[in-house]
């Protein structure tokens, strides 16, 4: 997953049909950041946070009416998983 250190950012599971919880009406403004942006160049490194991340997430998890306006980065980025 993007923005965390390699050892942090492992997820997933053998349950496609998980529950991680409800994302109901949630906005997302101005969020998102370049976490190792070059200082002398102002260019993008690639690994920025994202305003909403999903990682392994199962189809049981809802998720809706949700909204990630002028973010820096993707405002939904999903990493594997089964979520509708």
């Amino acid at each position: 997953v993007e923005g965390l250190p390699s050892n942090l950012g492992l997820y997933g599971g053998t349950d496609p049909t998980d529950s991680s919880g409800v994302l109901q009406y949630v906005r997302v403004w101005y969020g998102g950041a370049d976490i190792e942006l070059n200082v002398d160049s102002r260019e993008n490194s690639g690994n920025e946070i994202n305003g909403i991340t999903l990682a392994g997430v199962g189809n049981g998890t809802i998720v809706e009416h949700c909204e990630v306006a002028w973010n820096h980065d993707d405002g939904f980025e999903m990493f594997g998983g089964t979520v509708n």
